[in-house]
């Protein structure tokens, strides 16, 4: 796949360099798209935003039989910033004694608090790792929310989920495995299953969930959504760094691997030029 991925590359730098796109250069686009999509499930809702600038038939007033740049400009960013991190042969391997053994049952509960996130992972009804984090000033800057303000909630829940995957990926990546994803907020559910949002920073760290899903072998399988005062120890991981009440670790993980969380910064990110042009 060597050379359709450089292809790839050269041609979603070629249609980012102009504001105007023949409407064939964009289907013939989409059809090399397509061939990616069958090996990688997690460029498919990128695909349906190419195909719908194709069949639009809104007034976009572009010229005739063009569409405009904008119109596929977060597919084109997401494809680019895709590609520029698998220069070269892109492969998918799974190992045969994984692929014919029984799937593994996996996990993630995952919630958030207006000042930290927190989550644990659940390895066939063991709890193996556990992890939390406060916001920082970094979370501020590149999410563009304010600490201790529930506003944010929905963004800091999508987020919890995002470093949950991103720290256990070379647990999760590799495995036939069920997994399944339990939280209280359903957007953040959502767009996980979808691997899209509607704007904003929703959709970046959606975006950033297809970047880590990229890197399994399986696709998720469950979501289940709980009330809120049922996800009484991800709740309470995730408010650990509440300044007005005395949380602390509860007793079922004080025993169990706490996964250390790097520091969010931008460059933490895949897609953090796309974050800036977004209004949270």
């Amino acid at each position: 796949m060597t050379t359709l991925t450089t292809s790839l590359a050269e041609t979603t730098a070629s249609l980012a360099s102009s504001n105007v796109i023949s409407l064939d250069d964009v289907r013939s686009y989409a059809g090399c798209c397509n061939h990616v999509s069958r090996l990688l499930w997690t460029w498919r809702p990128f695909l349906d935003e190419l195909w719908g600038a194709i069949y639009s038939t809104g007034a976009s007033r572009a010229p005739p039989n063009c569409i405009w740049k904008q119109q596929i400009a977060s597919a084109l960013d997401w494809i680019a910033a895709f590609l520029a991190e698998n220069v070269g042969s892109l492969t998918r391997s799974w190992a045969l004694d994984r692929y014919v053994a029984p799937a593994t049952d996996m996990l993630v509960i995952f919630d958030a608090s207006p000042w930290g996130i927190g989550s644990y992972l659940v390895i066939n009804g063991v709890i193996s790792n556990y992890m939390l984090s406060k916001l920082t000033k970094h979370d501020e800057s590149v999410l563009r929310i304010t600490i201790g303000d529930p506003r944010a909630q929905q963004i800091v829940e999508l987020l919890s989920l995002l470093v949950s995957l991103v720290i256990w990926a070379p647990i999760l990546e590799h495995s036939k495995c069920q997994l399944r994803l339990r939280g209280d907020n359903v957007s953040a559910l959502t767009a996980a299953v979808k691997l899209k949002a509607a704007s904003g920073m929703m959709r970046f760290l959606a975006r950033e969930l297809a970047f880590t899903f990229s890197r399994f072998s399986f696709e998720p399988d469950i979501v289940q959504h709980v009330p809120g005062i049922a996800n009484i120890t991800a709740d309470a991981l995730s408010r650990c760094f509440c300044p007005a009440t005395a949380y602390t670790i509860p007793k079922c993980l004080q025993q169990v691997v706490r996964t250390n969380v790097p520091a969010r910064v931008a460059s933490w990110y895949h897609t953090s030029s796309y974050a800036a042009r977004q209004v949270a």
